[in-house]
């Protein structure tokens, strides 16, 4: 804890991450799938990925939490801002602001440093800096560079200097609900080439993608017919025929 102190990593400490996605994985992939089942259950499994992240943007959107904390614009402004998940974790962070106190205050060239404790005990404190200029809030604790979630003693100096509002500061981009959005607008403007050749590349490469994903789903589609029931499924040296049972997309040469 004394040498990750302050350093971001989101909460994990260890490999926990990885190991979830491969407990994940090992619901769908056993040691005795041969290669048509791995690729049936690998594709189910990222299915199952994309469906889990759908739904947790929905719940992200969709709703209006009802406000239980007496900040009630600051939550209300958390609630817009910050992922369904990401809010829960906060919104403790609101109540307990409200058992803080500003002691003093010292005003430096750059930036007013704050003194805040309990207000039942003011023998424990904490050093909370803010700059005016560029609206940063740094505090003793570290919380917010450690986790990325603003803790109870910078809520509660946002209550003093009478906020209405979360900082967007505040609020770490991959914490946001416009997140995904504005990930997928920068990945498309990195691969937007400025020559028509790069424009003809990017899209080769999106086909090939593309008509690998639906060349697996036919070659899992033809290993499932009956016997006798099989289609015509040919693969020659200079010609690569697949079926088209789909009525959604086309094969090109």
């Amino acid at each position: 804890m004394t040498h990750i102190r302050g350093h971001f990593f989101g909460g994990f400490r260890t490999t926990s991450r990885c190991e979830d996605l491969h407990s994940m994985l090992g619901e769908f992939v056993h040691s005795h799938h041969n290669l048509r089942d791995f690729v049936e259950q690998f594709f189910c499994y990222v299915l199952e990925m994309r469906s889990r992240e759908t739904q947790s943007d929905m719940c992200s959107v969709v709703g209006h939490l009802v406000l239980q904390s007496p900040l009630h614009d600051l939550e209300r402004s958390a609630a817009k801002l910050q992922t369904r998940k990401i809010f829960l974790l906060f919104r403790p962070m609101l109540s307990r602001a409200c058992t803080l106190k500003v002691r003093s205050c010292t005003l430096t060239l750059t930036s007013d440093i704050y003194t805040i404790s309990r207000s039942d005990n003011s023998h424990n404190y904490w050093h909370v800096s803010y700059y005016p200029e560029d609206s940063i809030f740094k505090c003793s604790c570290l919380r917010m560079e450690s986790l990325g979630i603003p803790c109870d003693h910078i809520v509660a100096l946002l209550v003093h200097l009478h906020f209405m509002e979360i900082p967007t500061i505040l609020v770490l981009e991959r914490w946001s609900k416009n997140a995904r959005l504005k990930s997928n607008r920068r990945q498309g403007q990195q691969q937007q080439p400025s020559h028509e050749e790069g424009v003809d590349e990017v899209c080769l490469y999106d086909d090939i993608k593309l008509n690998t994903y639906y060349l697996m789903q036919e070659y899992a589609h033809y290993h499932s017919q009956p016997v006798g029931q099989e289609e015509h499924f040919s693969l020659d040296e200079e010609e690569f025929q697949v079926p088209l049972t789909d009525p959604y997309y086309s094969w090109h040469e």
